[in-house]
């Protein structure tokens, strides 16, 4: 009975201290699990080392934390060299922007480009924006593929009438010209500061060492 009852406290700690290290990753930013057993040292300051990576390795077999290595160099160095969840959608955005600038000011009397001018242009007015925005606000994992893509779909969406109605008291005046123009100024900028953000927040990605 009592060997119950210490196996009953043990595995009742491990679970309090498996809430608590998921708390403080969530609501903190450090790259070592030393760093969280400071802040978790003030709830019990008995605990280890050990006992906070064990921590860690249970939350993350069950799916409720995923530890990332931290992101070394410099901002420029990662996306030039890499082509991950950070540098590809970035690169991606810029091409179908300048795909669209290209096929709508450039070559604007080439009939045979009519659908590529609808396709990069509905995703530099429809979708771009609205990603780079999500990609600023949420650096992080948070959202799954499915909601970032609807979410930068209906933020989008939402920018459209407030550029709209910015435009229209300006002296470009609110055409579709000046509303395509304004949109992939927007999304550029927005892409661009998501993936600094991104890259931010995977420099201070915690590592178990």
């Amino acid at each position: 009975m009592e060997s119950n009852l210490v196996q009953y406290k043990e595995l009742e700690f491990k679970l309090i201290l498996q809430a608590r290290v998921l708390e403080i990753v969530r609501t903190r930013k450090f790259k070592k699990v030393r760093d969280i057993l400071v802040i978790a040292r003030q709830w019990d300051p008995s605990l280890t080392v050990e006992q906070v990576k064990e921590a860690f390795e249970s939350l993350q077999d069950d799916g409720k934390l995923s530890l990332e290595p931290a992101l070394q160099g410099s901002f420029l160095s990662h996306i030039t060299k890499n082509l991950d969840f950070i540098a590809l959608p970035l690169w991606l955005s810029l091409s179908a922007i300048a795909l669209t600038m290209i096929v709508a000011y450039v070559l604007p009397t080439i009939n045979d480009l009519l659908y590529l001018r609808i396709v990069s242009g509905a995703a530099t007015v429809l979708f771009i924006p609205g990603y780079g925005l999500i990609a600023l606000l949420f650096p992080r994992r948070d959202l799954t593929k499915m909601e970032r893509i609807m979410l930068s779909i209906l933020i989008s969406l939402a920018l459209v009438p407030v550029l709209w109605l910015s435009l229209s008291n300006s002296p470009l005046g609110a055409g579709l010209d000046s509303i395509v123009l304004a949109m992939s100024v927007t999304g550029a900028l927005l892409v661009l500061f998501g993936a600094y953000r991104q890259f931010l927040a995977r420099k201070k990605t915690i590592a178990v060492n």
